[in-house]
């Protein structure tokens, strides 16, 4: 595929609830343990416009379908954070302590796999106090007693430390088993110098043929800033003239609220250019406030924009040049 969908387009839309207003609190979910504003935001339109269309042009620019490193732009900069939620690197720190090895990505096999194999155990921290016990899965090597690849893995992490300059604690799980890559985290926190980051929720990778999707439901919470992606799910096409993409889903604010955003006609980006020639996303906050911004073509869109939640455009706005707002 041309484009593969990046992970960092629902963590970039994220620093535009810097433009919203809080409202009262209450509701939940019961698979994620979020404890923020649950609320809708208030919408600020002109915020909500550039937030739209950052939205789509990140869908369109996407070459990568992790990028941890444009994590910063929807959250404070955290290593941490960066090193959690790129699967590679996350495989890495659960292997590293579930064994005391470093290994190499999971289904990365350089020789032929023998048997396939799951080893359950328990490492203590370095300081000798914490500890992790866990599970890995893979096609293990007996002779050369290694895992030649590996699909699943799981720790469970008490006050745990590896080098004594961050503890973890919590349930981190990778699991490729299905084909596709699940990361799930538990009550996952770890805090070091410099972060205190914690993690619930669950998000998934899934390619199937010329189409690739990342659906999210987690809370992150970084140093007190925090966002909860809710069933947000984010749909690339390859047709091979032509990709389309979507994304529709809700994103709550630690303290603003939630925003919901709606893909009422599949963003289109022929081979070749730059920017979508067609596509609508509706983005609406509290009181029914809303905007639509509206694909004309390659060179430019079209935002309508409704203050008053009555489901009418009350002013509208265009890109007098490709992309850009008057």
């Amino acid at each position: 595929m041309r484009n593969r969908i990046s992970i960092s387009l629902v963590l970039m839309v994220a620093v535009m609830f810097g433009t919203m207003i809080a409202c009262g609190g209450g509701g939940g979910s019961e698979s994620v343990n979020y404890t923020g504003e649950t609320m809708p935001s208030v919408l600020d339109t002109t915020g909500a416009v550039e937030l739209a269309r950052g939205a789509v042009l990140d869908t369109m620019e996407s070459d990568s379908i992790v990028d941890p490193n444009l994590f910063p732009l929807a959250l404070p900069d955290s290593n941490a954070l960066d090193m959690f939620l790129d699967p590679d690197v996350a495989a890495g720190i659960l292997l590293n302590a579930l064994t005391g090895e470093p290994a190499a990505s999971p289904m990365s096999a350089t020789a032929e796999p023998l048997a396939y194999r799951c080893i359950s155990g328990s490492e203590p921290g370095a300081d000798g106090s914490g500890s992790v016990s866990g599970r890995i899965c893979g096609d293990y090597d007996a002779q050369e007693d290694v895992f030649n690849t590996v699909d699943y893995l799981q720790g469970t992490f008490t006050n745990y430390t590896q080098d004594l300059e961050g503890y973890f604690h919590g349930t981190m799980i990778i699991d490729y088993r299905s084909g596709d890559l699940r990361m799930i985290f538990r009550d996952f926190s770890f805090e070091d110098s410099l972060d205190e980051l914690f993690l619930d929720g669950m998000v998934s990778f899934m390619e199937s043929g010329s189409s690739a999707s990342v659906s999210f439901n987690m809370f992150i919470l970084v140093n007190g800033e925090g966002v909860w992606f809710n069933n947000l799910v984010m749909i690339e096409e390859d047709f091979g003239t032509y990709i389309t993409s979507s994304i529709n889903g809700r994103i709550y604010d630690f303290v603003d609220g939630y925003i919901d955003f709606v893909t009422l006609e599949d963003f289109v980006v022929d081979e070749g250019d730059i920017y979508p020639s067609d596509g609508t996303i509706k983005i609406t906050g509290a009181n029914g406030v809303s905007i639509t911004l509206e694909v004309v073509d390659a060179n430019g869109f079209m935002v309508y924009v409704d203050v008053d939640g009555d489901g009418e455009s009350d002013w509208q706005t265009s890109s007098p040049q490709p992309w850009e707002l008057n």
